[in-house]
């Protein structure tokens, strides 16, 4: 199972001042999906599946997760998981100022990453229309992938960036202590609810999951891995230590007209690992992150290794 990954970093200096969430996922999510349509669509009814152009066009490509007619996965739902997702500081200044400088990141998955500058070109054009409530107006001085300048303000062009790749290899890391932090809200389903209540087998299924997912529809065809053996050591691996609390992001949905809360913990578990690959599929869930709602930056993970006393 390989998936292709393209990460764009955006360095950014607010022009205003202004009321900001705490979260700013759905914020920049809700921006950027507008501002890429507004860029890319010209039908009449705007409706992506009626537009012939659906699996070509950068918007139900990048935004819609339109699933192909002939997938034998998840084919109950009318839509797929989104194929890239946001990270950002959280939490975040409630309060905004002329001058505050802010970084934020996308993580382009498979044939989306192929479409980037339409997404680099969107989010330029967020900047007018402004962020939060009140509409609080912003530049992006540069654009990276990461490791080399993308773009510039008042550059012309956009160069061309490195595309990554995620896949699982054949070697046995050693027995580790990994320190597990939830970064932003991660919202898990356990029997088909939500729940704060995580041991390593259930971050272990959801990363499962959706890793399976974002390569099926995403990645490039190779057999399924057998994850037997990584079960295998979760059954072995032991929790050190656990700090987690649930909290709730608000969000108005726009499609719904309405609020609503999204829930999620956050907080960190230290864990022994014996040795195997359950250390590298740790690794896998720092790049795609896990959970629901993904691509408004929930489910973020951050890894580090623990020193043994």
């Amino acid at each position: 199972m390989r998936l292709r990954t393209l990460d764009l970093v955006f360095d950014a200096e607010l022009r205003g001042d202004g009321a900001m969430p705490t979260f700013w996922g759905t914020t920049l999510r809700g921006a950027f999906g507008f501002s890429l349509k507004n860029t890319v669509c010209h039908v009449s009814h705007r409706q992506c599946d009626r537009c012939i152009l659906r699996t070509r066009c950068a918007y139900p490509v990048i935004f819609e997760g339109i699933p192909p007619d002939d997938r034998t996965f998840m084919r109950k739902y009318p839509h797929v998981p989104q194929p890239f997702v946001l990270s950002f500081d959280y939490p975040a200044p409630a309060a905004v100022r002329a001058g505050d400088r802010f970084r934020f990141g996308m993580r382009l998955f498979g044939p989306a990453a192929d479409v980037f500058p339409f997404a680099v070109y969107a989010v330029l054009r967020m900047e007018d229309s402004g962020l939060g409530r009140h509409r609080t107006p912003f530049r992006i001085h540069t654009v990276t992938d990461g490791r080399r300048l993308l773009y510039r303000h008042g550059d012309h062009g956009i160069r061309t960036p490195t595309i990554d790749c995620i896949a699982l290899d054949a070697r046995e890391r050693p027995a580790s202590r990994l320190r597990v932090r939830f970064a932003t809200p991660t919202r898990l389903r356990v029997d088909g609810r939500l729940t704060g209540d995580m041991d390593v087998a259930a971050v272990f299924r959801a990363l499962l999951r959706r890793f399976r997912i974002l390569t099926y529809f995403y990645g490039e065809s190779e057999p399924d891995h057998d994850a037997s053996a990584a079960f295998a050591q979760v059954d072995r691996a032991r929790v050190l230590h656990c700090d987690l609390a649930w909290q709730d992001v608000p969000r108005y949905s726009s499609r719904q007209q309405d609020r609503m809360s999204l829930g999620g913990f956050v907080g960190h578990m230290d864990l022994e690992l014996p040795p195997g690959e359950l250390g590298q599929w740790f690794a896998i869930a720092e790049r795609i992150h896990i959970g629901k709602a993904t691509s408004f930056g929930f489910g973020r993970i951050i890894c580090e290794e623990l020193t043994h006393e």
